[in-house]
């Protein structure tokens, strides 16, 4: 339904409620309805991010995405409210945003990439639908690539880590190879799984489109050895990955998974 003129007045009332001070229940209502104004389909994209530059809710966001986090705190109202933020971080990349973001997006990948190989499947899908959205910006695409994370991370989060060319562990995958694998090795065929794969497979594709970043997925691998490298045949299958996963029916409404997937009211 497209939002009625009550809704955009209220999105400066949103905006400004969203501070580290308010109640965590008012936040989680506020992120909850921000999400869902922001992913009508009928939302006039200038208005509303006129509104969100204004207001300065994209420096609020990314306050709370950037929150420091604590130890198994999983589940905790703090981890919900990052996951909302990081969420709607990717929903105003998505409405053509970029330039209200980038400026914070060294401040954003590392949790943004971190929340990839999360244990907590909520935090995996809200990163994912991040990067989905945003790496249709060649900003967050080259950040996704070149971003650096642990073997141990992957194996931890149960995500399969393969082997190098020498038949040994690697040590280190890119952001990347995360979201490749995460979009070809579903462990079952639950519907969350699903949208995962479909989230992930729309970043990598998104990524591989940048014709200009080509050299981190072809020559670059040479001397970085953690980046992912792929074959022209390979990045031709990746980037149609999310075309194959829609005719296997696996095509879900995006925005309603992401608004599952954080579990906001």
């Amino acid at each position: 339904a497209s939002p009625s003129a009550e809704g955009y007045r209220a999105l400066p009332r949103l905006c400004v409620s969203l501070t580290s001070h308010a109640p965590h229940a008012a936040l989680r209502r506020a992120l909850g309805s921000l999400v869902v104004l922001l992913s009508s389909r009928s939302l006039d994209a200038a208005t509303a991010l006129s509104l969100l530059s204004a207001y300065g809710c994209v420096d609020r966001l990314v306050a709370l995405a950037t929150a420091p986090s604590e130890a198994k705190e999983d589940g905790s109202a703090k981890a919900l409210i990052r996951d909302a933020a990081l969420v709607l971080l990717g929903l105003v990349y998505g409405l053509g945003g970029a330039r209200l973001v980038a400026p914070h997006l060294s401040a954003i990948t590392p949790p943004a990439i971190a929340a990839l190989v999360s244990t907590e499947p909520r935090a995996r899908m809200a990163a994912a639908f991040f990067w989905h959205d945003a790496t249709a910006a060649k900003g967050p695409a080259t950040s996704l690539a070149r971003a650096t994370v642990p073997a141990g991370k992957l194996a931890g989060a149960g995500i399969p880590i393969g082997k190098t060319a020498t038949g040994g562990a690697p040590a280190f995958c890119s952001g990347l190879g995360v979201m490749r694998r995460l979009a070809t090795s579903a462990p079952d065929a639950s519907p969350a799984d699903g949208r995962l794969a479909l989230l992930a497979a729309g970043a990598v594709s998104h990524v591989l489109q940048h014709s200009s970043l080509s050299h981190l997925w072809t020559s670059a691998p040479d001397s970085l050895s953690y980046l992912e490298r792929l074959s022209e045949e390979e990045a031709a299958e990746l980037v149609a990955l999310p075309i194959s996963l829609a005719k296997e029916g696996v095509m879900v409404m995006v925005e309603g998974a992401a608004v599952e997937g954080v579990s906001v009211p």
